[in-house]
């Protein structure tokens, strides 16, 4: 959907289908055919997935649900970090963070320029090998510190008897 967005605004600027085509690197019938979408069904037509296009499912509905869920509550802060490692390695060409601020102006610089030709992050790990990653984490610290993977109680709550 990002690609027929970028087609149409090209040629909203006047690009031709062979300019726009070599400069979004695919084929000049896409370009052709999302223009002509555009211009016959207007925007709506955009954002449309023709019946039996696109990847199949390899997951029903509720399976997919629940690794979205999972993934969210547990490898969020992944997802971030390795935005963040993006950032840094662009920013790591030119220099080093020394402030707070030094950071925020970074990222405020490289917001715009990662919109406009965001690299999209593939999940590669399927939650089999990440439960089994985390089983391996767990061992491993329970060898360095047994008892340290075990829920910790909660100390000093007071209970109604008390």
């Amino acid at each position: 959907m990002a690609l027929r967005r970028r087609i149409v605004l090209a040629a909203a600027a006047g690009q031709s289908d062979s300019a726009i085509a070599q400069q979004l690197e695919i084929n000049r019938k896409t370009v052709d055919l999302w223009r002509t979408r555009f211009s016959e069904q207007g925007l709506e037509t955009l954002w449309e997935v023709a019946p039996g296009r696109g990847r199949k499912p390899i997951y029903g509905p509720e399976r997919s649900h629940a690794i979205l869920d999972a993934t969210l509550q547990t490898n969020w802060p992944n997802l971030v970090g390795r935005w963040l490692a993006e950032l840094t390695s662009e920013r790591a060409r030119h220099g080093s963070f020394v402030s707070v601020e030094d950071l925020e102006n970074a990222v405020q610089e490289f917001l715009p320029a990662w919109n406009e030709n965001p690299k999209p992050f593939v999940w590669m790990a399927t939650v089999a090998s990440i439960q089994e990653k985390l089983s391996r984490c767990r061992q491993t610290l329970e060898q360095i510190q047994p008892g340290c993977t075990q829920p910790r109680s909660r100390r000093g709550k007071k209970t109604l008897s008390s």
